[in-house]
């Protein structure tokens, strides 16, 4: 999913940094409040990160390979399936008004989310994901398909700075993704997990998964280990 690798190059935040950075970067999030996804990366200002605090790597797209990589585990997948897993994701985000992609400001001519770095390694290497070229062509499809339903793409702007990784565990808080001069990877472990426990019981409701014998629990599992991988 991501790892140090990704800031080896770079400065890493010290310790002290680090505190400051999340001291003035949380915030709360209430019970009613409306989640949204934003990818992972450090370039969201803040009523972005604010509006979509629910940070995982590729935005909702990533969902869409996650849910993708863990049906191939049950060797579940057909061209019928994976449209009526897609229609699930987005099912759960409640509606294509609510799916949240994002590009950048030097990629704008390149294609759909050409500036999403997460999606760009899902292109170029298929099987890290779990998934197959043409689970990826089915993936862009889908994407263009709601794009022309109206879905726009979050542009971010300026180039990656990020110097530390956050996880975080508490449902109740979001943090930016940059403060001050400081960016930094997010990934709201929560927020995640809040959603794919309701994905596995939207999947549940479909024949070829339930074929599967397949219990609530086990699918749960079975969709955080592949989104974790």
């Amino acid at each position: 999913m991501f790892s140090e690798n990704n800031i080896i190059e770079k400065k890493k935040m010290s310790l002290e940094e680090a505190k400051e950075f999340v001291f003035g970067s949380s915030f709360e999030i209430k019970d009613e409040d409306l989640i949204l996804t934003s990818c992972i990366d450090g370039r969201y200002d803040e009523e972005s990160a604010r509006n979509a605090p629910r940070s995982f790597c590729g935005s909702d797209p990533g969902f869409l390979v996650l849910v993708l990589g863990a049906l191939k585990k049950l060797n579940a997948i057909n061209e019928k399936l994976r449209k009526r897993a897609f229609d699930a994701v987005l099912d759960v985000l409640g509606g294509a008004e609510n799916f949240k992609m994002h590009t950048d400001d030097h990629n704008l001519e390149n294609g759909i989310i050409a500036g999403c770095g997460h999606m760009k390694l899902v292109k170029k290497d298929p099987e890290r994901y779990l998934v197959s070229e043409e689970d990826v062509e089915a993936v862009f499809d889908y994407l263009n398909f709601l794009k022309n339903q109206g879905v726009g793409e979050i542009i971010l702007v300026g180039p990656h700075n990020e110097s530390a990784i956050f996880v975080i565990k508490d449902r109740r808080i979001g943090l930016l993704h940059q403060n001050k001069n400081l960016q930094a990877f997010v990934f709201h472990k929560a927020l995640y997990e809040e959603f794919i426990r309701d994905l596995a019981q939207r999947l549940l409701n479909l024949d070829e998964i339930k074929s599967q014998g397949i219990s609530f629990e086990n699918l749960f599992k079975l969709l955080k280990e592949t989104g974790e991988y």
